[in-house]
């Protein structure tokens, strides 16, 4: 596996870690390259498989939890964007994040 980068680094420092990308599970891309941009889709918030916040925020699920469930689709995508251009360091700008 290659060396982490910059932006691997700071993640660690940060008490985080990349997922490996997860696998789509219907007919899509979870990132595709298109000249200088990147598109992901389809991220949600299951970490290697597992979704460990379930449920309806204020009920089931607290809003702190709610804040790491949508910590960990972030990572999954982050996780996509690496698949698809070998390093997240050449990530200059997220344009939307929705």
């Amino acid at each position: 596996m290659a060396a982490a980068g910059r932006v691997e680094r700071r993640l660690t420092e940060l008490g985080l870690e990349l997922p490996q990308a997860p696998v789509p599970v219907g007919n899509y891309l979870p990132a595709v390259q298109a000249g200088r941009l990147v598109f992901t889709s389809g991220q949600t918030a299951r970490i290697n498989g597992v979704r460990r916040h379930v449920g309806v925020v204020g009920q089931e699920v607290s809003e702190a939890d709610a804040y790491l469930s949508a910590r960990d689709a972030m990572l999954n995508c982050l996780a996509c964007v690496k698949q698809a251009v070998g390093s997240l360091d050449r990530v200059e700008l997220v344009v939307e994040v929705g």
